[in-house]
């Protein structure tokens, strides 16, 4: 299938599942997930509960997307900062 660039030059489509089937994407891509899932957490933390301790935004940028999805779907249960601890440990 034949596109249009944003030059406005003719390219192809490449169908998700070719790039899904790279191991060097898919790594690349969960990557990507996972920090624009720590960046969302540390901002809508941030929101609630002011300024976050440095320590604590090391933590939530170090955990895995498990801890990161539990905490995501906690977080409006929370009523400190200090209840995504429990997440972390």
């Amino acid at each position: 299938m034949q596109t249009k660039d944003y030059n406005g030059h003719a390219s192809i489509a490449i169908p998700n599942t070719i790039y899904m089937s790279s191991g060097l994407y898919r790594q690349a891509y969960e990557t990507g997930k996972i920090v624009v899932k720590t960046d969302l957490l540390i901002k809508l933390l941030s929101r609630r509960f002011g300024l976050l301790p440095v320590d604590l935004r090391k933590k939530i940028s170090e955990t895995d997307q498990y801890q990161l999805d539990l905490i995501a779907e906690s977080i409006f249960d929370f009523k400190s900062a200090d209840d995504t601890l429990k997440y972390l440990q």
